[in-house]
């Protein structure tokens, strides 16, 4: 999936996009859509080839999300990313003196975490939209009833689980 394509699907537009190898970075202001729209357009056809939120799992072409934990903050790892194939990263807005020495492009959201749902439901094109639910609710007969539900489905050819 294209990055472009990739980050329009964002619930609101970046702050901030830090782009390795010039001196600049270019500003957003959240309720700016307009101009966010425009700089998603003059986005190179970069293809993403998948989304991590751990640097040890980033493959060649991939998008890093950088999480703050609670033991460690993802924005730690940008190096460790970029060295195992990430082309940008995504995380919260960093200090004034570590966006100065980026060793990837990286783009500042408010909430990463909300980033990160937004951009995994777009890169994996929304399985929630193809999925059916059946909910069971009540004091007895529960395990019973969706026992009985599953074994209908799967006889009808249905795959449940």
């Amino acid at each position: 999936m294209q990055l472009k394509t990739l980050l329009t699907s964002l619930e609101q537009p970046p702050l901030n996009v830090h782009v390795v190898g010039t001196a600049h970075s270019t500003q957003f202001i959240a309720s700016d859509t307009t101009n966010w729209a425009q700089y998603a357009a003059s986005i190179d056809n970069t293809d993403i080839t998948g989304i991590a939120y751990d640097s040890r799992k980033v493959q060649e072409g991939g998008l890093f999300i950088a999480v703050p934990g609670y033991h460690t903050d993802g924005r730690r790892f940008l190096a460790d990313a970029a060295k195992r194939g990430a082309i940008a990263a995504l995380g919260e807005p960093l200090q004034h003196e570590t966006s100065t020495a980026l060793p990837l492009s990286y783009i500042e959201v408010n909430d990463v975490r909300v980033a990160l749902a937004n951009l995994s439901c777009a890169f994996y094109r929304y399985p929630a939209h193809h999925l059916c639910t059946i909910g069971v609710t009540g004091t007895d007969g529960k395990t019973t009833t969706c026992n009985l539900i599953s074994a209908i489905l799967e006889a009808a050819g249905l795959q449940t689980g």
